[in-house]
């Protein structure tokens, strides 16, 4: 469940956005391990990778996350609102990450007009 959150209203300690950010449902540890367990063995580990690697890898995802969100938090409260450019700022000297969340970002926008273009596929003939 995603939540949009005024920045300004975050650093003077708006009562809503702590209503909604109480509205998440807080990360439990483990949940992500499975899926990270797939990864691994997408990226060449093995079939049935150990749970104390995809632990590890759990932690410093979640890690990350928390520090990157944290610094674009900051940024929002002096831009007046959390957006993606808070998070292309902070990765902004790292091309690979840039170069990749602007690939994600082109195709979030082709997937978007593909979308509200209004083809349905089930007009189309089937030969």
């Amino acid at each position: 469940k995603r939540l949009s959150i005024d920045a300004g209203a975050v650093a003077n300690g708006s009562a809503e956005v702590h209503a909604q950010a109480a509205q998440l449902k807080p990360f439990v540890r483990g949940e992500l391990v499975e899926s990270i367990k797939h990864m691994l063995f997408g990226f060449g580990d093995e079939v049935e990778p150990l749970d104390e690697t995809a632990e590890l890898m759990e932690d410093l995802v979640v890690e990350y996350v928390h520090a990157m969100t944290k610094k674009a938090m900051e940024l929002a409260t002096i831009k007046g609102k959390l957006d993606t450019e808070c998070f292309i700022f902070l990765i902004r000297k790292d091309p690979e990450r840039y170069d990749r969340i602007a690939e994600l970002l082109r195709a979030n926008d082709e997937f978007r007009a593909a979308l509200n273009s209004g083809f349905d596929p089930s007009d189309e003939k089937m030969y």
